[in-house]
C-alpha cells in the first residue's frame, strides 16, 4: 500500500509559520538595535500604571500646585488657531539627555525652571542641594562663627546628600517616587541641580544615552502622571466642567498626533458642560518639551493589556483561535499519516472515519483501491487546508502576541 507523506509537509508548513513569526520579532528588534544603541540597563521600561498623583493624595487640581510649574496656560476659544506642524523628528532613535534634560522632563512640572518650587506645598530643591556642598556649608560655617571639625563637616553634607538621593527615589509629603530613575540617571540630574544653585564645588556635567521608550518613560512618568492617570473612561462633558481630567490613554487615543503635541506645547480650548460649550483649558502649556520628547508619549507604549476589559476578552479569543488553528493544522495532517501507516488508506479523518464515509457513499480502504486519484485529491485538499489554517494561526497569533507583549495603546 502507497504510503502518504504527510508529516513532511506538515514540518514544511510549521516551518514556514515559525519563520514568519521569528523574522517579525527578530527584524523589529534588529531596526531598533540598529537605530537606538542604549546601555542594557537603560532597556527595562516598565509602564506607567494607577491614579495620578493627585489621585493619589485625594487633591483637585485648582487645589494644588502639583503640575502647575509652567506657568502658562493655553489659548481662549476666541484665540485658538490650527495646530502647528511639528518639528522634525526621526522616532525610535535613542537620545542622548543631560541633567537639564532629566530635570525638565521629571522635575520642572512642579518645581518650576529655577528650581524655586511654589512654597509652602512645594518646597525649593535649591536649599537641600546647597547644603549638599561641602564648600558653601564651610562658607556658611565661617559667616556664622560657628567652629567645626572638617570631618563634622563632611557627615553633615553627606547626610544632606544621602537625603537628597532618598527624596528623589522614595519621594516626600507631597513628592511623588521617582523610582523609574536609575542611580545613574540620578548622579547626571544631581549635578545639573548643583548647578541650578550655583555650588562652587560642583561636579562635572554628564549625560545619558536613552532608547525611545526610555525618554517617554521619563515624559509620561515624570510629568504627565502628575495628573492624569494611566487609563480610565472618557470623562463626560458635565464631568470635564466640574474639574474631571481625561486619562492619558483617553487623550492619546482621542488626538492625532499632530493635536496631541500642540496641545502640549501650546494648549487648546476643551468642549465641556451641558449644554457644550469651548472654555479655554485647564491643562498648563508644557512650553519646554520638545516635539520629540511629547510624539514619544503619543507612541511608546505606556499602559498594560487591560485583560478584564472587553477588548482584553477579544484579545483572549484571539489567542484562542488562533490556537484552534494551530491545534487542527497539526492534527489532520498527524492523522493522515496514522491511516497510511496502518493501511487504511489516505482519507482525510476529520469528523470520524463512519459520517465521513457515509457521506463519500464507500470506505476509505475501497476509495483507495479503486479511485486512487480522487483519494490523492482529498488528501492533497487537506494539506492546503492545513497550510492555510497555519498560516492564519501566525497571523492571530503575531497579531495577539505584538498587542499583548508591547502594551500597545490600541490593544486594550
Amino acid at each position: 500500500m502507497r504510503k502518504r507523506h504527510a508529516l513532511p509537509a506538515l514540518f514544511l508548513v510549521s516551518l514556514i509559520a515559525a519563520a514568519t513569526l521569528l523574522s517579525a520579532d527578530n527584524g523589529s528588534r534588529g531596526r531598533q538595535a540598529n537605530r537606538s544603541a542604549v546601555p542594557p540597563a537603560d532597556s527595562i521600561v516598565t509602564p506607567v500604571a494607577g491614579p495620578s498623583w493627585l489621585n493619589h493624595l485625594n487633591l483637585k487640581f485648582s487645589d494644588s500646585s502639583l503640575g502647575r510649574g509652567a506657568g502658562l496656560y493655553g489659548p481662549t476659544p476666541a484665540e485658538s488657531g490650527t495646530p502647528t506642524v511639528p518639528t522634525s523628528f526621526v522616532p525610535g532613535q535613542s537620545r542622548v539627555l543631560t541633567g537639564g534634560d532629566l530635570y525638565r522632563l521629571n522635575c520642572q512640572a512642579c518645581h518650576r525652571a529655577e528650581g524655586t518650587g511654589s512654597p509652602p506645598e512645594i518646597k525649593s530643591v535649591l536649599s537641600l542641594v546647597q547644603g549638599s556642598s561641602l564648600e558653601l556649608v564651610r562658607r556658611q560655617l565661617r559667616g556664622e562663627k560657628k567652629p567645626a571639625q572638617p570631618a563634622t563637616i563632611r557627615q553633615q553634607v553627606t547626610q544632606a546628600h544621602n537625603e537628597l538621593y532618598r527624596r528623589i527615589r522614595e519621594g516626600g509629603q507631597r513628592m511623588p517616587p521617582f523610582a523609574h530613575l536609575q542611580e545613574a540617571d540620578i548622579d547626571v540630574l544631581y549635578a545639573y541641580l548643583t548647578e541650578l544653585a550655583h555650588n562652587p564645588d560642583s561636579p562635572r556635567q554628564s549625560q545619558r544615552t536613552v532608547s525611545w521608550n526610555r525618554l517617554g518613560e521619563h515624559v509620561v512618568k515624570g510629568t504627565c502622571h502628575i495628573c492624569h492617570d494611566a487609563v480610565g473612561a472618557r470623562p463626560t462633558e458635565e464631568a470635564l466642567l466640574q474639574g474631571a481630567i481625561p486619562s492619558l490613554t483617553v487623550l492619546v487615543a482621542e488626538n492625532p498626533q499632530v493635536t496631541f503635541i500642540s496641545k502640549v506645547r501650546r494648549g487648546a480650548p476643551v468642549v465641556m458642560g451641558r449644554p457644550s460649550f469651548h472654555y479655554r483649558g485647564r491643562m498648563p502649556v508644557f512650553y519646554y518639551l520638545q516635539d520629540a520628547e511629547i510624539a514619544v508619549d503619543a507612541t511608546a507604549p505606556g499602559t498594560k493589556v487591560r485583560w478584564k476589559s472587553l477588548s482584553g476578552v477579544g484579545l483572549v479569543l484571539l489567542l484562542g483561535y488562533g490556537t484552534l488553528n494551530v491545534v487542527s493544522a497539526l492534527a489532520v495532517p498527524i492523522a493522515l499519516e496514522a491511516r497510511a501507516v496502518s493501511g487504511l488508506g489516505d482519507g482525510a479523518v476529520l469528523l470520524g472515519t463512519q459520517p465521513e464515509e457515509y457521506m463519500l457513499g464507500t470506505t476509505y480502504a475501497q476509495l483507495h483501491q479503486k479511485n486512487p486519484k480522487l483519494d490523492k485529491l482529498l488528501v492533497d485538499t487537506m494539506l492546503g487546508m492545513c497550510a492555510q489554517m497555519m498560516a492564519m494561526a501566525a497571523a492571530f497569533l503575531g497579531v495577539a502576541w505584538f498587542a499583548a507583549r508591547r502594551g500597545a495603546r490600541w490593544a486594550p
